[in-house]
């Protein structure tokens, strides 16, 4: 009697809870591509999975990080950002807001 008792066969890999399982990166107008297939994939795994999209190599949503660059809450360096909330000492806040487009060479060309 093989497999008897319920014991395990084959290797599986643990996965814990919000652990990101696929990661892809596409550009824009492969965005709906890469939601179907990875909505097919799903299949493949047990459980409920999520569909995240972020953007670039961020933590935020694709949608929320235009409204937060606008806001100054998301300062950009190098390929990341760096979050500022809206809390804290002022001084601090003002230091980070002083030389943002100096250190940017991408964004001085509206400042000449």
């Amino acid at each position: 009697m093989r497999s008897a008792f319920g014991k395990p066969q084959g290797t599986v890999a643990r996965v814990h809870i919000g652990q990101v399982i696929v990661p892809e990166g596409t550009r824009l107008q492969n965005e709906e591509r890469v939601i179907q297939a990875l909505g097919q994939v799903e299949f493949k795994f047990p459980g409920r999975q999520k569909i995240h999209i972020f953007w670039g190599f961020t933590q935020f949503n694709a949608d929320e990080f235009e409204n937060m660059v606008a806001e100054k809450l998301l300062i950009l360096v190098g390929c990341g950002v760096r979050y500022i909330p809206n809390r804290g000492p002022l001084d601090r806040w003002q230091a980070l807001h002083a030389g943002e487009h100096q250190r940017c060479p991408l964004l001085n060309h509206a400042h000449k």
